[in-house]
């Protein structure tokens, strides 16, 4: 049985003091170090200064429906009229929005300074496990020139992987802090822990897909309860279990508080208990069972094919709405990246998003049961769907999901998002565009040709700083898969030793647990792929702030076990 042992030398704090720090530290004074780390930040800054808002108004699902969120939290009308958009995403990015319009603060530098600040976080991170100021610094540039946080589009228009990037990051770097510290010294600062919780609440509320940290946090907990058993004889055992306590509980109530009360005022204004109506009961009921009707023909990317379709018709309550143009005798096949949106815009069609929440939830919950009963019944072929959200799971989906992966791998490993700049244009009226350039406190990019009065320096400036980006961009794709296959050997080394010793250190635990969040991501995204939910690059904004510390973490394992093994090397040879 392995017992797993904390080596409490792997810390060694960056303010550590004395003749530890000169000596870890290495030729570079604090000076020095915190000099560069400034002018780090200052290139970065000047590299996005020149970026103006990116108003996309042509997406009602996604940029301009938190656009418009933001616009009706700031005239006092929560997230707006009721309709099928209205719930189906988390209200953080427009809440940010309207919170940074009220404050006068730029949106988009509201969203830099936070990246910049979860980059400073990782630092102190970092810190609880080396001294040397030479790794840090690498270690804190490589975080902070991420390619995916110099992507113009996404970054800079209203989507919400610009906010949720430094939010992911910060969470993962305070984890890592708590964690250290209360392993280490049973000390944990309130003000952390309170701002773990706050994070953890932007974090889980803002995408729908943040099950993927769960067993990430899981890891870290098993890894302070095991630290408590094995230790339980010392004398600041009690304090150490009244400090987990309070390290698990602050996060918990703050998310739970939080969550609560946006789906308690989702009720107040729209008849709806749920932060997103995408994930309540009766919409899986729904949606889920509905995608679980056997189509005649198949097809990896479209569940539902007209034949599915005229099943659903065919019920009391299908028969009132149209996804596929049947009353205009069309019968088209969907593709299953839109087909919720064309389900929820059938059920609007319908008019029951005039009557309120109550008559939608009741219309999705009866639809959904009367799927159920004419499957019961075998009057349709019908199969289990995957989380309500997802199609039945076919072999063809096993081969599918193992030749993915590795390419999904190797596109967030090479940073495959090449569109820049002069990509992108904002759609939207000229009277929209002033709205937007109010709510965002900056200007909104248009096209050169439609604003001849633009200085000819500004057109020189981006070209300038899209040189640069782009030989950022072609710099992490040569070093970003060496790291890859230095850290997965770094691992591998590390478990061979945890199995043969029964021993296992703080860092293996976050380094472990960051590998398996990256390889949870990795399937959670192929899964997404392979059944035409998605096909968004934006998804590797979401796998950039776990790949980059995982890739360091491994190059702080391999490190310190060759420097371990050299010490081991020279003692045998000394004696």
């Amino acid at each position: 049985m392995l017992v797993p042992q904390v080596n409490l030398k792997v810390f060694m704090p960056l303010e550590y003091g004395g003749a530890a720090r000169a000596a870890k530290s290495g030729s570079m004074s604090a000076r020095l170090f915190w000099a560069a780390i400034a002018v780090l930040i200052v290139v970065k800054s000047v590299l996005l200064g020149w970026w103006p808002f990116l108003a996309l108004m042509n997406m009602p699902h996604d940029a301009s429906l938190f656009v418009s969120q933001a616009v009706s939290i700031l005239e006092g009308d929560w997230l707006g009229s009721y309709s099928e958009y209205t719930l189906a995403k988390g209200p953080i990015t427009p809440l940010w929005m309207a919170l940074m319009n009220v404050l006068g603060i730029p949106y988009l530098l509201s969203v830099h300074a936070l990246y910049v600040s979860a980059s400073v976080l990782f630092l102190f991170a970092f810190g609880r496990f080396t001294e040397h100021r030479g790794f840090l610094l690498l270690a804190f540039a490589f975080l902070l020139f991420n390619p995916y946080s110099l992507s113009y589009g996404p970054i800079a228009s209203g989507f919400r992987e610009g906010l949720h990037q430094p939010v992911q990051l910060a969470l993962l770097a305070l984890s890592i802090i708590l964690f250290a510290d209360f392993v280490k010294r049973r000390k944990v600062k309130m003000e952390f822990t309170v701002l773990f919780g706050l994070l953890f609440f932007m974090f889980w509320n803002n995408r729908e897909e943040g099950i993927w940290i769960l067993p990430y946090l899981a890891m870290l907990i098993v890894a302070m309860v095991a630290t408590l058993w094995i230790q339980r004889d010392s004398t600041d055992n009690r304090k150490g279990v009244v400090k987990l306590a309070q390290l698990l509980a602050v996060p918990f109530v703050i998310w739970l508080a939080g969550t609560m009360a946006i789906a308690w005022k989702n009720y107040q204004e729209y008849e709806v208990f749920a932060v997103v109506e995408l994930k309540t009961p009766e919409f899986g009921r729904a949606y889920g069972n509905m995608i679980a009707i056997e189509p005649e023909q198949w097809h990896p990317r479209k569940t539902l094919q007209p034949d599915v379709l005229d099943k659903v018709y065919s019920l009391p309550s299908g028969s009132e709405i149209d996804l596929n143009g049947r009353e205009r005798g069309v019968k088209r096949t969907l593709h299953n990246t839109n087909a919720v949106w064309l389900f929820r815009r059938s059920v609007y069609n319908a008019g029951y998003y005039d009557k309120g929440g109550a008559a939608v939830l009741s219309f999705y919950d009866r639809l959904g049961e009367e799927i159920e009963t004419a499957c019961a019944e075998s009057k349709f072929p019908c199969g289990t769907p995957l989380l309500n959200a997802l199609p039945p799971w076919r072999s063809d989906y096993t081969e599918r999901f193992l030749q993915s992966i590795g390419d999904v791998l190797l596109r967030g490993l090479i940073n495959d998002f090449d569109l820049d700049f002069e990509d992108y244009f904002s759609v939207a009226l000229p009277q929209k565009m002033l709205k937007i350039s109010l709510l965002a406190n900056t200007p909104v990019r248009v096209e050169e040709a439609s604003a001849p009065n633009l200085p000819s320096f500004f057109s020189r400036t981006i070209k300038i700083k899209t040189k640069y980006t782009n030989k950022l961009r072609r710099a992490y794709r040569v070093l970003a898969p060496v790291l890859f296959v230095l850290a997965v050997r770094a691992l591998i080394v590390r478990i061979v030793f945890i199995v043969r010793t029964r021993k296992i250190n703080a860092l293996d635990v976050i380094f472990a647990g960051l590998g398996v969040s990256v390889v949870v991501l990795l399937a959670l995204f192929t899964l997404m792929i392979i059944t035409g939910i998605t096909q968004s690059s934006r998804l590797y904004f979401l796998l950039y702030p776990v790949l980059h510390p995982f890739l360091l973490f491994g190059l702080l394992a391999l490190t310190q076990d060759i420097t371990s093994l050299r010490k081991r090397t020279q003692d045998a040879s000394s004696n």
